[in-house]
């Protein structure tokens, strides 16, 4: 049997994930007995999977990284570029801009500016390594872009959207500046979450360290376990919260206290790449309390959903039906 390398990709995919069916399996077998050829180029494929140390993310539908103008990989043998194209198009690669082993760099050059830009698509989440050291964890559906030429030089500026967990390396001579929404985060070496999907009521979550949060009305100072709000209209308040309820997806989980089935269905719309249709408003009012972790299906929380309540569930490919 002749396979195109998109088919090929699916099927060697779905073996090393453990998602294969029989047929596919007796599939693969016949066709990896049939040349040596077949047989080195899937152990090739095999090693750069085993490499990414990230087997446990694999999804079909959700794992592609979205890049913008152009990808320029360094130091990279033809052979081990073309097999990472190909295994990262089906796993949940993070996207390096700066890496002691290579990974990504992608960026726009328009002379005096060099315009870095990193995307997570919907159902998954990337890991970006800045240049000073700082790690930014993007959610699905956020970008973060910044000058490539000033960062770390003269600045330490990024822009926001979506959402982001920052993890800032110290350097209190270049403050790190988190531009969103016309609202801006100064911090110098510290740990934060802002979620800006919703920019009516923009949070940003203090795990450790301090932050100043200001736009042209107000500006505020964060503590540990200290979140603000920042509304459409520039006014801002701050609570005291607990930052794990905001801050663990970034580990891989997602913590649900006393939520709402309605607010729920938005991230896991997000996390999983689904849409989710209520039969009734009243359905969305039913509270959760728990821990969702992204090495779980969809079909997990559903399950449990349906042992726990009365509510039912369909699937058609990735529209959920929920009713009573």
């Amino acid at each position: 049997m002749e396979y195109l390398n998109s088919e090929m990709d699916e099927l060697w995919g779905k073996i090393l994930s453990g998602n294969a069916n029989k047929e596919e399996i007796t599939a693969f077998e016949l066709w990896l007995k049939a040349s040596p050829e077949n047989k080195q180029e899937f152990q090739e494929y095999k090693r750069i999977w085993d490499a990414s140390r990230l087997r446990h993310h694999y999804d079909l539908e959700k794992a592609r990284i979205n890049i913008y103008h152009k990808v320029v990989s360094q130091g990279m043998g033809k052979n081990w570029w073309y097999y990472w194209q190909r295994v990262a198009a089906f796993l949940f690669i993070p996207l390096f801009l700066v890496s002691v082993w290579g990974g990504y760099i992608v960026w726009s050059d328009f002379g005096r500016e060099q315009i870095v830009s990193a995307y997570s698509p919907k159902g998954q989440f990337s890991k970006i390594t800045l240049g000073d050291g700082t790690e930014v964890w993007l959610n699905a559906e956020s970008e973060l872009t910044y000058d490539n030429h000033r960062y770390g030089k003269m600045s330490r500026e990024v822009q926001l959207t979506g959402e982001g967990y920052f993890n800032v390396a110290k350097d209190k001579s270049k403050p790190f500046i988190v531009k969103v929404n016309g609202n801006r985060i100064h911090a110098l070496g510290t740990a934060f979450n802002v979620n800006a999907y919703d920019v009516e009521n923009m949070r940003i979550t203090l795990e450790k360290g301090k932050i100043k949060v200001s736009n042209d009305l107000h500006d505020i100072l964060l503590n540990p376990g200290e979140q603000a709000l920042i509304t459409q209209s520039g006014e801002i308040s701050k609570s005291d919260v607990d930052p794990q309820l905001f801050t663990t997806w970034h580990e891989g989980k997602i913590i649900f206290k006393d939520e709402s089935l309605g607010n729920m269905a938005i991230v896991l719309e997000r996390m999983y790449g689904v849409s989710i249709h209520f039969a009734n408003e009243s359905i969305k009012e039913y509270r959760y309390r728990g821990v969702l972790k992204y090495d779980n299906s969809i079909f997990h929380f559903l399950d449990i959903l349906n042992m726990t309540t009365d509510i039912k569930f369909e699937m058609h490919g990735k529209d959920i039906f929920v009713y009573q």
